[in-house]
């Protein structure tokens, strides 16, 4: 979701650029997502969200004499227009048209932004900051921000008053406070596996999605953490008896939570790595499943 929010240099999600390699992407600074109109709508109050960048696909036409290259695809939903150059420009998209509009003139933290016919108005022109990587609104003097809204931290009021937020007080009575504090219906929220923000308690959203068959680091690029081979593929290679490698294996995955398939890497799931349990695979008995339990 967009909003307009003040301008905070350390907002990242206030920060975007605008690529330069024929895309006509606006990314953000956070994570390189582009700024897309969700579900291709072409409606006035359609939804601007961040999605992952989706180049062109192309198919090759072949005739007697010759060969064209045609797109076959083009995510314009993805793909926007701005005017680097004026003082103040609309954000317009390629699909429809349409731009980036602050809703009913909204001027505080928090309005809406959405897509909306153009009419040159100021609560849909924008001047880009490219220093800060701030859009900032003509109408409000906010800047544009897109995902969720920002979550309040300990050190703000009232958090700051709260028994959970003191770190000098015992684990166990901090979290005695800060359950206490949370409704039914927001316990029950953070035990699926993408928990939503409880914004009055200070708790982000977070995906607890990450195990270890899969690994920590799996969208690697470049940079790849140390491979491992899945827990059932090691037991098949042992049966009753431990092979002799497998101990310094099960050691150096340990000693790796950056590994990719480190199946082994026991820990309960916590808000930084946490490693989920191996499945079990019922054909081979556990020793099978979980061959670094026996070491």
């Amino acid at each position: 979701m967009s909003t307009a929010f003040e301008c905070n240099s350390s907002d990242v999600q206030q920060k975007f650029y605008i690529a330069d390699d024929g895309s006509f992407n606006i990314r953000s600074k956070a994570d390189d997502k582009c700024l897309d109109i969700e579900a291709w709508s072409t409606s006035d109050g359609a939804t601007i969200v961040l999605d992952i960048y989706v180049p062109p696909r192309f198919s090759v036409h072949f005739f007697p004499f010759e060969s064209d290259i045609v797109i076959t695809h083009r995510p314009e939903n993805q793909q926007w227009t701005f005017d680097t150059t004026s003082q103040w420009a609309p954000i317009l998209s390629k699909m429809d048209g349409k731009c980036v509009d602050i809703s009913n003139w909204g001027a505080s933290d928090g309005s809406l932004v959405w897509q909306w016919t153009y009419n040159a108005q100021d609560n849909q022109l924008w001047h880009y900051d490219a220093t800060n990587n701030f859009f900032i609104s003509k109408w409000s003097g906010l800047c544009l921000r897109v995902g969720m809204e920002p979550v309040p931290t300990c050190q703000d009021a009232p958090l700051n008053t709260y028994t959970y937020c003191n770190p000098y007080l015992p684990v166990g009575q901090r979290v005695d406070d800060l359950i206490s504090r949370m409704t039914l219906e927001e316990k029950m929220g953070q035990m699926v596996n993408s928990a939503p923000p409880i914004s009055h308690l200070g708790i982000p959203a977070y995906d607890w999605w990450t195990e270890c068959l899969h690994g920590i680091l799996t969208s690697c690029g470049t940079n790849c953490p140390t491979s491992f081979p899945e827990g059932p593929a090691l037991g098949t290679r042992m049966g009753t008896t431990p092979h002799p490698h497998l101990t310094p294996l099960c050691r150096a995955a340990a000693a790796r939570p950056d590994s990719t398939n480190t199946h082994a890497a026991l820990a309960p799931r916590r808000r930084a790595n946490h490693p989920a349990a191996q499945n079990i695979n019922k054909s081979r008995q556990n020793r099978a499943a979980s061959p670094c339990l026996a070491h």
